[in-house]
């Protein structure tokens, strides 16, 4: 049910599905494997390669992501990549030098802690594509990925041209123009240092904080006729967005979320999950729900209360399926709540 030939089939079960992944993707008993494996793509004749996409098998628990790994291509004995895949749901690209290949190897060091580590899909391409490409294509195969907003090519010198012009028509009423300049500054001279010492990780670093500011930039252009207007003309994701944008700036060092998805349809559940998977990179998230599924699906530790008293708290994994206490197994069972 979870064989090597379901990492490739074009089928991405949605992060917390469950049993959708059954026959959609693959995994080993970490118990057997010793929290390793080898993943291996071969074709009858050679084929150019540059990219290679990873989906953690995030269906029953995000910890049943690999983590560690190295990218081996044909026999080299030396890795072509190697890295550490995050505990999150969506693409994670491995890129490389366009190559001639036969096999392409993963071999899997260590995973993120789950007893069945595993992938959704693993995707070859010949050439890298771009963001937009990439959405398009995971949206022709029915992929369910609430993809963050990208901006493809942002160019510098046409950033600062559209900061001026907004500048001139809008005037004081766009108050950060300076900071948007400002930022501008801090990256136009050292992304042209690094494209000219062909250094790609740092320029590609430098442009995906381009491609931000340009957002930034076009979303306040977006919405800068409605920034008198009540929130509440918002749809409820905006809001819980907008709340969030508030908040950020203040630098907390812990973000609380009362029931955030309450009021939200599954499309808007999955997207504000998938802000909240990119915020607990930098912040510490507290989350409040009665969610079972959602609190299996995004957290690390879990705290389970009765009666305003702690029940019992530990990792999630343990949690849901090694609870210590009976009242924990009762309600993470169904049994009651």
């Amino acid at each position: 049910k979870y064989l090597a030939r379901f990492a490739i089939d074009d089928k991405i079960p949605p992060a917390g599905s469950a049993a959708a992944d059954l026959g959609a993707a693959w995994c080993v008993l970490k118990a057997k494997s010793g929290d390793r494996a080898e993943f291996t793509l071969a074709w009858e004749e050679p084929v150019e390669l540059s990219e290679i996409i990873y989906w953690g098998r995030t269906s029953w628990f995000m910890n049943e992501c690999w983590k560690d790994y190295e990218l081996y291509l044909n026999d080299e004995e030396q890795p072509a990549a190697k890295g550490a895949f995050k505990e999150t749901h969506g693409p994670q690209r491995v890129k490389f030098p366009k190559t001639k290949v036969s096999k392409a190897t993963f071999k899997f060091l260590s995973s993120h802690g789950g007893f069945n580590p595993g992938a959704a899909e693993i995707q070859a391409f010949a050439d890298s594509p771009t963001d937009k490409q990439l959405a398009l294509y995971l949206q022709k195969i029915g992929a369910s990925y609430a993809a963050p907003p990208r901006v493809e090519g942002a160019d510098a010198e046409k950033l600062r041209a559209l900061v001026a012009e907004l500048r001139t028509l809008h005037g004081a009423k766009y108050a950060q123009a300076a900071e948007h300049l400002a930022r501008l500054d801090q990256i136009e001279t050292p992304l042209e240092a690094a494209q000219a010492a062909r250094d790609e990780k740092r320029a590609e670093e430098l442009e995906s904080q381009l491609e931000q500011l340009e957002r930034d930039v076009l979303l306040w252009d977006d919405v800068k006729d409605r920034l008198r207007r009540k929130a509440t003309g918002l749809t409820l994701e905006q809001q819980q967005k907008l709340c969030l944008a508030r908040l950020l700036p203040l630098k907390p060092r812990v973000i609380l979320m009362d029931e955030p998805c309450s009021a939200l349809d599954a499309e808007g559940t999955e997207r504000i999950e998938a802000l909240v998977d990119q915020l607990r990179e930098k912040y510490t998230i507290v989350m409040v729900t009665h969610n079972m599924g959602q609190a299996r699906r995004i957290s690390q530790e879990c705290v389970f209360m009765l009666l305003g008293r702690i029940v019992e708290h530990g990792p999630t994994l343990d949690v849901f399926l090694k609870p210590r206490e009976k009242d924990t197994e009762m309600y993470v069972t169904g049994r009651y709540g």
